[in-house]
């Protein structure tokens, strides 16, 4: 059984002059959905920010100013931001050790956390951008449709790699409670659905994504996500 109780909802909290406050930007769809089920599985108290992506909220100076890359998720603390999902989880397990985010009964089970947050950043992650955002790999057509066809190919191969290895997982993929790996897995599985790929394919891992969606910290994510006002500029600052 998980560590963690259920906790009331964190959404929509407002935490005016609080030294500490987890800020996180995130766009409704991308891989930040990892970092709101780990902020909801650890309880935390956090102001979320909805990015409306396909509007360009991410392109315009005032977030630029957060993460200059454009991209999200972003996670402000005290007025440093993090960037990239795994570097945002890492802080967000580092931060709630008491929710258990990483296993760290031994150097490998934690050393395993990172090979599999570093596998699918290199492999899922990259896959669905060759699929959904050839712009950022050529300026060609021709190259882009290629991309597509070998991006889902190679992203539908590794998804076999991953049902072998969820075949023996019990309440997440490493370790005996839900980790970051787990809150990861939850992205790739949307990414899954908005390539087309038949996921009933993968007996074993679709079984682990059911039951980490049926939490209530994860359910708590996705209504996050859904019901957050979009972000202004103004907003950060009363925030």
């Amino acid at each position: 059984m998980s560590p963690l109780k259920d906790r009331p909802s964190t959404v929509g909290y407002r935490l005016e002059g609080r030294i500490g406050v987890l800020e996180l930007y995130f766009g409704a769809g991308s891989s930040a959905f990892a970092a709101l089920v780990a902020l909801e599985a650890a309880g935390a108290e956090y102001v979320p920010h909805r990015l409306d992506l396909a509007a360009g909220d991410q392109r315009i100076p005032e977030y630029l100013s957060i993460n200059p890359l454009g991209r999200v998720p972003a996670l402000v603390v005290d007025g440093t931001s993090i960037t990239e999902i795994s570097g945002v989880l890492s802080y967000i397990s580092a931060r709630y050790p008491e929710a258990a985010l990483i296993p760290a009964r031994n150097p490998i089970e934690t050393a395993k956390t990172y090979e599999w947050l570093s596998w699918f950043s290199s492999t899922f992650h990259m896959y669905v951008a060759q699929v959904l955002r050839g712009e950022r790999f050529s300026d060609d057509p021709k190259v882009r449709e290629a991309l597509k066809v070998s991006g889902r190919r190679n992203f539908a191969a590794e998804l076999s790699r991953l049902d072998k290895a969820a075949e023996d997982a019990t309440n997440g993929l490493i370790g005996d409670n839900f980790s970051i790996v787990d809150a990861f897995n939850l992205v790739v599985w949307r990414w899954s659905e908005k390539l087309d790929i038949e996921t009933a394919t993968f007996p074993h891992w679709a079984r682990c994504v059911r039951a980490a969606f049926a939490r209530p910290f994860v359910q708590r994510a996705i209504a996050c996500e859904s019901t957050t006002e979009r972000w202004h500029p103004a907003h950060r600052a009363s925030a």
